[in-house]
């Protein structure tokens, strides 16, 4: 290894960028679930629509979501039926 690639490596480290979900190994796990919850911008994103939308839906009860501690979740369930919802308003 030389100089320039520990120092790369160091800075990549240092800023977070090497991070990977591997095991005790060193390896991928095989498969990785989907969480059952996500944030409300994990939400959003999934959605295609910005934080502030999504939050509007769920205040409006369009989206059902829990709140563990001083977090807002929304879960994958929830998000599917809203979207299911959506998706049979439009076809009728």
């Amino acid at each position: 290894m030389f100089a320039d690639e520990r120092l790369y490596q160091s800075a990549t480290v240092r800023q977070g960028l090497a991070r990977t979900n591997r095991t005790k190994g060193g390896k991928m796990p095989a498969t990785q679930e989907a969480p059952l919850l996500l944030s409300v911008e994990a939400a959003a994103n999934a959605a295609g629509v910005s934080r502030s939308v999504f939050y509007e839906k769920l205040l409006a009860g369009e989206v059902a979501s829990v709140k563990i501690g001083r977090r807002r979740l929304v879960a994958r369930k929830s998000l599917e039926e809203y979207v299911e919802r959506l998706l049979e308003q439009a076809a009728g």
